[in-house]
């Protein structure tokens, strides 16, 4: 009934991804914010070591996962522009949000 691990190992891409997302019983128990940015910068920035929590490590993750800007190509730019009844330059491919 169902697809044992085996077989789902068999059929996806990447399977050492697959296994690296812990189980249940692997779960660590996570007790405070600085712990869970630690723990996530270690995960996906692919950081060796024990990296220790600093403003400047949070202001980096943010900036990568928290861009307040977004880039637009021509198409887009002329697009925004006339839905919203702008008049903003072709060449300022920047949008910013506020």
């Amino acid at each position: 009934m169902g697809s044992n691990i085996r077989e789902i190992l068999d059929n996806v891409c990447y399977p050492e991804i697959f296994l690296s997302f812990p189980n249940d019983k692997e779960k660590k128990n996570i007790g405070s914010k600085e712990s869970a940015i630690l723990e996530f910068y270690q995960q996906f920035a692919c950081v060796g070591g024990d990296p220790v929590f600093s403003e400047s490590l949070c202001k980096e993750l943010q900036k990568k996962f928290f861009q307040h800007r977004c880039e637009l190509g021509n198409m887009g730019q002329q697009n925004m522009n006339w839905r919203l009844n702008l008049d903003i330059p072709q060449n300022d491919i920047f949008f910013v949000t506020k």
